[in-house]
């Protein structure tokens, strides 16, 4: 059985995690631009651009789909990710599924950068 003290505890780590997810995503987006086009194929490939390591790059990819597919309206869930290589290039693939609209996307990231 659960006591009211260990409600209180939960909340507050949820906060907690709020807080710090708030605050990591600022300081990505302190370190992190985005350059190229809108990502939808691969000569349109996001480019992450900024003096980060490649934990970084990940998490800024994640930013930008959450910076530009949600709001009110739209949520989304990511359903993959892999790495594809062509024409000497490295890219991030990520394919998203947006129930609200019941569309699937696939997001292309230019990471030849941080990745050989």
């Amino acid at each position: 059985m659960k006591t009211v003290y260990d409600i209180s505890i939960r909340l507050e780590l949820l906060r907690f995690k709020k807080k710090l997810s708030r605050e990591l995503s600022k300081t990505i987006l302190d370190k992190v631009m985005y350059s190229g086009g809108d990502g939808k194929s691969i000569s349109k490939a996001i480019v992450i651009l900024g003096d980060v390591d490649e934990f970084t790059v990940i998490q800024a990819i994640h930013e930008y789909i959450k910076q530009n597919y949600v709001d009110q309206q739209k949520k989304y869930q990511v359903i993959g990710e892999y790495t594809l290589k062509k024409n000497k290039k490295v890219y991030n693939v990520v394919r998203i599924f947006m129930p609200d609209v019941k569309k699937y996307i696939k997001l292309y990231f230019d990471v030849t950068k941080y990745f050989r």
